[in-house]
């Protein structure tokens, strides 16, 4: 299981991640102000990537360190936005990788809102939660869409959303309706990882 879904992440290592994000975007930033090469954008675009992801798991925990909840969920969607824009031509699968961490935004979001982190003035918080795990299944599918066109279903890439439609459906539907998802998980991870 990965960081936004996993209780395995603290707050402490969070924060201390997404320290290390801010540092390298700062510093691949400056590499692409110095020189505007392919690996420099590469690069920035990849620190981006992990700041989203990293800013949004930080959210999900309630912020932590400099950061309030509502901060760390700015800078993940800032991030995103950002790291999207420089991947609009980029092939299938970095593509991709947007598109889940966009959905890891929104599970961590409907989660943050669910543990009253977060509260909305615009709609109660039961609508806001349901809203924000359905943005985030869509946006898994797509992604899994995308990775399995790439690398066929058994890939590491792949499972990663096949593990999180697997858990939206279970918030969305109940445990049943998550439970295909699961299983397929647990085969494709066995075969590629070994029996668990």
């Amino acid at each position: 299981k990965w960081a936004a879904a996993s209780p395995e992440y603290s707050k402490d290592i969070m924060i201390r991640a997404a320290e290390y994000a801010v540092d390298a975007v700062e510093v691949f930033s400056n590499l692409m102000a110095m020189e505007e090469t392919d690996v420099n954008e590469r690069k920035y675009s990849e620190g981006l990537y992990w700041m989203g992801l990293n800013f949004a798991t930080l959210c999900r925990l309630g912020g932590g360190g400099k950061w309030s909840t509502q901060q760390a969920y700015d800078v993940a969607n800032s991030s995103l936005s950002d790291c999207q824009k420089l991947r609009v031509t980029a092939p299938d699968e970095r593509r991709a990788e947007v598109i889940f961490a966009q959905g890891v935004l929104c599970f961590c979001k409907a989660e943050a809102v669910l543990s009253g982190y977060l509260r909305s003035t615009k709609m109660d918080k039961e609508q806001l939660v349901e809203r924000k795990y359905m943005q985030a299944l869509q946006l898994f599918e797509h992604a899994n869409q995308l990775w399995t066109g790439v690398y066929g279903e058994k890939h590491l890439e792949t499972v990663k959303a096949i593990t999180m439609i697997g858990t939206l459906l279970h918030r969305l539907q109940g445990a049943q309706a998550g439970m295909e998802w699961y299983r397929k998980e647990l085969k494709i991870r066995e075969e590629l990882q070994g029996e668990m």
